[in-house]
């Protein structure tokens, strides 16, 4: 990066700086190149710097032994099939974010090229959240399955195989990308900085965080489903022999 020191000392030959009535702005061709500061504040290099990658490690340590378990002949349900796209789909959520997680926070890389920016936000913004948009509908499924086969045991047996099961876990990933699709393509450089910001008119930058919203709440109902399959359970201890 190019000595910026001239902005505090004072412009020599051929320097040009900018200045407006809030903050500088430095001229990019001769002061950044490629080079975009990323904001980092000291307890996100502590959190996502070092107890980030640790949690991220033991996380899919132990999810790696829940798929070995799962997938096991004598315990190869739809249920159990769903609890090993959801330690998948939490391993994944964490693990894309571990290379721009490295280089950034446990550096303290505060000045990234377009390519590294584009690389974390897109991991951070786009990939991590459409894996985790999937782990919270493939936890919604699954406790819908388990009211299907307290409530109604027949729809159960129709509808609770294996088959059905990876077809609409493939479909919740397709939706899921989709979804958060729009932080693939946006600008995430600009005026010297790598960050993401909602402009006005927002656009479909509104449409976006609405629909992330609402959809995203989908996780209340994983309690409320939760709970309600639970109450039935108990009070219908002899459904428990029933498996989805």
């Amino acid at each position: 990066m190019e000595n910026i020191s001239a902005y505090e000392n004072g412009t020599g030959p051929g320097q040009h700086i900018n200045h407006n009535d809030t903050d500088p702005t430095f001229d990019y061709d001769y002061y950044f190149f490629d080079e975009h500061v990323y904001s980092i504040f000291d307890f996100e290099i502590v959190i996502y710097g070092y107890i980030w990658p640790v949690l991220v490690i033991i996380m899919c340590v132990c999810n790696c032994l829940v798929i070995g378990g799962f997938l096991r002949k004598d315990m190869r349900t739809s249920a159990s099939i769903i609890l090993v796209f959801i330690a998948i789909s939490d391993s994944l959520t964490g693990l894309v974010t571990l290379p721009a997680t490295f280089y950034v926070y446990s550096r303290e890389q505060m000045l990234l090229s377009k390519d590294w920016c584009n690389l974390t936000m897109i991991t951070r913004l786009y990939i991590a959240r459409a894996f985790h948009t999937i782990s919270v509908w493939e936890t919604v499924l699954l406790g819908f399955q388990r009211f299907l086969h307290v409530r109604h045991p027949a729809a159960a047996n129709r509808w609770c195989t294996t088959k059905k099961t990876i077809g609409i876990v493939a479909v919740m990933y397709v939706l899921s990308f989709l979804l958060h699709m729009y932080h693939a393509f946006d600008i995430k450089t600009s005026d010297g900085f790598c960050n993401w910001e909602l402009k006005e008119p927002c656009g479909w930058g509104c449409a976006y965080i609405w629909a992330s919203f609402i959809l995203g709440h989908a996780n209340s109902l994983r309690g409320i489903g939760g709970v309600h399959g639970t109450d039935v359970a108990i009070s219908e201890p002899e459904t428990w022999k029933h498996k989805c």
